[in-house]
Formats: structure tokens, sequence, C-alpha cells
């Protein structure tokens, strides 16, 4: 059943706001996608805090004029048009490109990092990128390092003089 003027109006206000209020945006296209899947998928992204939405191809350019976005050339899909936005910058990317990696009929068309539109190589590429749980990991890891070797080598020196006073004990005791 087609919408109304009245409930796209509300579609696309919808949008505004999410996108608005995202870091990250991926458009993504796909055809004969099973509903098992495609159930299964939007779960795995509502865990995730991705909210995702098919689109009509014409509420989303409009859309994305009124927010000032620039509009990647959709006129070539044919097929269903999927977006996922994200409160952080790798999230949606990383669980599009995920999903769409293991299906030749899902594709990652585009996407946008803070306001700026990312190609479809962009955005797999921001998708290869470590999580922020794992970036504060190495960071925390690579700055505990001297303090370790640091207080390594004070006990290896605490050690060495340990095995020299019980090296003296042995000689004088004898």
């Amino acid at each position: 059943m087609a919408k109304t003027r009245a409930q796209k109006e509300e579609v696309v206000k919808r949008l505004i706001d999410r996108i608005k209020e995202s870091k990250s945006v991926v458009i993504a296209n796909f055809s004969q996608l099973p509903v098992v899947d495609d159930n299964k998928f939007r779960s795995d992204l509502r865990k995730s805090g991705v909210k995702y939405e098919v689109v009509k191809k014409n509420l989303l350019i409009k859309v994305l004029e009124q927010i000032g976005y620039d509009i990647p050339d959709l006129k070539p899909v044919e097929s269903n048009i999927a977006l996922a936005v994200s409160d952080d910058e790798v999230t949606a990317p990383k669980k599009i490109y995920e999903f769409s990696k293991d299906r030749e009929t899902y594709n990652i068309f585009a996407g946008y990092l803070e306001g700026e539109l990312l190609s479809k190589e962009a955005v797999e590429n921001l998708a290869k990128l470590p999580s922020k749980e794992e970036l504060v990991a190495k960071l925390l890891g690579s700055l505990n390092a001297p303090v370790s070797g640091f207080v390594n080598a004070l006990a290896g020196n605490i050690r060495n003089f340990v095995y020299v006073l019980n090296a003296i004990k042995d000689v004088k005791g004898q």
C-alpha cells in the first residue's frame, strides 16, 4: 500500500533527525535477501546500537538534500536501499561490511562520516579499522610497556643483588 504524503513527510523528518544525530551513515543496496538473514541481521544491528531502515530512493534523496549533504548518484540503483546510522564512527560501517562480504546481493553503496560523503571503498576501509575499545586497549598497552620495562629492570637489579649476597653468604658460611 502506498504511503500518504503525510506519512512520507514523517519518514523524511525522522530520517533527517536520525542522520543529524549520528556520526556515521552507510547506504547499502540489496536484492533477494532471505527473510531469516534479514531478521537476524536487524537483530544484530539493534544490539550494536545501529539504527537500520529500508528507504525509498526518492525519499533518501529528499532527506539528503534537506540536510545539505552531497548526494551520491543513486540513479543506477534498481534494488532496495538500506540506511544504517550509528552514534560512533565505525559501528555501522563495520556491521554492514561484515554482513555484505558474505553476500553478493548486498552491497555498500556509499556513506557519510560526520557529514562528508564517502565512497564505497572509503566505507570499507573505515569498517576495517579497529573499534574504539581496541584502540584504547592498544594505547594503554603502549603507555604501560615502558613503565613495565622499567619495573622489570629495577627488579632485575635487586634480584641480582640478592644473588650476590647469597653467594657471599655461601662462601663465608663454608
